[in-house]
C-alpha cells in the first residue's frame, strides 16, 4: 500500500457505517467490507469529500487500489516534472487523461481531489457511463471546480484521442490551450478491460468459486477487450505512443495480470525512443495485488522509489536503477567539499549547490571526466558540449554520498559518473 494512502492503516468499516449506514449489508466477519460492491464507494465521501453514484450494472471501483494508482502517478510526475534546478511545486499545473473513465470517473475524481492544480479530462465509449461519470463530475461541482471533463469515443477510434481534445468537442479551454501551445498533456492513465473472453472471465469465477458475473459488478466491456485482454489493450497504447511520443510525458497502465507487465516490459526494451525510461510498480490492497507500468520518451529520468521495484515478482522487469550510494570513511563536510570541488572542475553545461543541505546539482554533456576528452577538447580536436546529456543530483548525509540520475538516455555514461566520483572521494583519501 502506497504510503500516502488513508487506507494504508486500519479501518473500522463497523465505526463508519454508523455514519454511512448502508454499509452494514456488506460487511462480513464483523468489521470487513466487500469492496466490490457499490456501497464501498461511500469511502470517496469520508476521505475525499466526494458524491458518488454508481449504476448497479457497471464497475465498482476498489476505492483503495484506485487510490494507489494516482498516489505513484503523482510520484512519478514530482520526480521528473519540474526543472532539476528548483525545488517541485505541488501547485504546479498538471493535465492527464484518463482513458475508459467508467460509470464511477474515480480517477479524475481522486486526482482532483488530492491535488487543486490537477485537471482531468475522462474518455469513455459506453454512453450510460458517460452519463453517469458526468453526473459525478457535477455533483462534485462545488468540490473540484471545472477541471474535470467527460468525452464519448468512438470504439473503432484511438485510445489517446489528443487530437480530437479540441475547445468545441470538449468545451475544455485548457485542454486547448494546452495542445495548441505546445502539444503535449502530462499524463495518461489506464485500468484496461482485464479479459481477453467471456469464456475466460467466467472460468475465473468457477477457479474461485464464484457464481458466474458475481466476481465483479461489471458489464462485459468494462471486463473483456478480444483477443487478448489487457495486454492487448497496452499494446494499443503503445502503437499509439509510437507516434505521439513526447506529445504525452508519461504513458501509464495498471495491470491485473503479472504475465502482462513482462511481456510489455520485453516490447519497451525493443521500442526506439524510450532508451530505458520506464517506470515500474507493485501495488497492495491486503491480498490482491496489481502492476503499475510507465514509459516516456522524454530524457527526464524519475526517481529510484517510483521506477524501480523490490518485488521479487518483478526481478529484471525494473529499468536501469537511477541512484547510486557511495559510503565513505570521512564526515560529512568533507565528502561534500570533494564532491563540490570535483564537480567544479569539470566542464559542466551548469550546476549549483546548496551548502547547508550539502546538496550539488548539475548536467554535463559527454564523458567530460575523462582524460581522453580532456586532451581532444585541448587539442581541437572535439567541442565541449556536444556530447549525450547527463543530469545528477547528489546529496551528501549520514556518512553516504547519494548519486541521482536525473537526465539523460545513457545509462553506461551515468555509471561511468558515479565511478568516477567513487575513485575521487574513497580511493584518493
Amino acid at each position: 500500500m502506497h504510503p500516502r494512502n488513508p487506507y494504508k492503516t486500519y479501518v473500522d468499516f463497523r465505526e463508519l457505517a454508523k455514519d454511512y449506514p448502508d454499509l452494514y449489508d456488506f460487511l462480513y466477519d464483523s468489521s470487513k467490507l466487500d469492496f466490490k460492491n457499490a456501497a464501498a464507494v461511500r469511502l470517496l465521501n469520508r476521505d475525499f469529500g466526494l458524491m458518488v453514484d454508481l449504476p448497479e450494472n457497471r464497475l465498482c471501483p476498489m476505492v483503495p487500489n484506485r487510490v494507489n494508482y494516482v498516489l505513484w502517478i503523482q510520484d512519478l510526475l514530482d520526480s521528473t516534472g519540474h526543472s532539476p534546478y528548483s525545488s517541485y511545486d505541488p501547485s504546479s499545473p498538471v493535465t492527464g487523461l484518463d482513458i475508459g473513465t467508467g460509470a464511477s470517473c474515480i480517477y479524475p475524481l481522486v486526482a482532483c481531489a488530492l491535488r487543486n492544480s490537477w485537471k482531468m479530462v475522462g474518455t469513455e465509449i459506453d454512453s450510460l457511463s458517460v452519463i453517469s461519470a458526468t453526473q459525478n463530475v457535477q455533483r462534485n461541482i462545488e468540490r473540484l471546480g471545472d477541471r474535470i471533463r467527460i468525452c464519448e469515443v468512438k470504439p473503432d477510434g484511438p485510445c489517446i484521442p489528443l487530437d480530437a481534445l479540441g475547445l468545441q468537442r470538449l468545451g475544455f479551454i485548457f485542454i486547448y490551450i494546452v495542445i495548441a501551445n505546445s502539444g503535449s498533456i502530462d499524463f495518461i492513465m489506464c485500468n484496461p478491460p482485464f479479459y481477453s473472453s467471456v469464456n475466460e472471465m467466467l472460468h475465473s469465477a468457477e477457479v474461485k468459486s464464484l457464481p458466474p458475473l458475481s466476481a465483479c459488478t461489471g458489464a462485459i466491456f468494462e471486463m473483456v477487450y478480444e483477443p487478448h485482454g489487457e495486454l492487448g489493450f497496452a499494446r494499443r497504447i503503445l502503437a499509439e505512443s509510437l507516434e505521439l511520443r513526447d506529445r504525452i510525458t508519461w504513458y501509464t497502465i495498471l495491470f491485473g495480470k503479472l504475465s502482462s507487465v513482462g511481456a510489455l516490459i520485453k516490447d519497451l526494451k525493443n521500442v526506439d525512443g524510450i532508451k530505458g525510461n520506464w517506470a515500474i510498480t507493485e501495488l497492495l490492497q491486503g491480498s490482491t495485488k496489481r502492476w503499475a507500468v510507465a514509459w516516456s520518451f522524454n530524457n527526464r529520468r524519475p526517481a529510484q522509489a517510483v521506477s524501480v521495484s523490490e518485488a521479487p515478482a518483478l526481478r529484471g522487469c525494473s529499468p536501469f536503477p537511477p541512484e547510486f550510494s557511495i559510503r565513505t570513511g570521512c564526515n560529512d563536510q568533507e565528502n561534500y567539499e570533494k564532491v563540490k570541488a570535483l564537480v567544479a572542475s569539470m566542464d559542466t553545461e551548469k550546476y549549483f549547490w546548496k551548502d547547508d543541505l550539502k546538496i550539488i546539482i548539475g548536467e554535463v554533456r559527454g564523458n567530460v571526466w575523462s582524460r581522453a576528452y580532456r586532451r581532444a577538447v585541448q587539442n581541437g580536436k572535439i567541442t565541449a558540449g556536444l556530447g549525450l546529456p547527463l543530469g545528477f543530483f547528489i546529496r551528501v548525509s549520514d556518512g553516504i554520498v547519494l548519486i541521482r540520475w536525473t537526465m539523460g538516455c545513457d545509462s553506461v555514461l551515468f555509471e561511468s559518473f558515479c565511478g568516477m566520483v567513487k575513485r575521487s572521494i574513497v580511493y584518493k583519501q
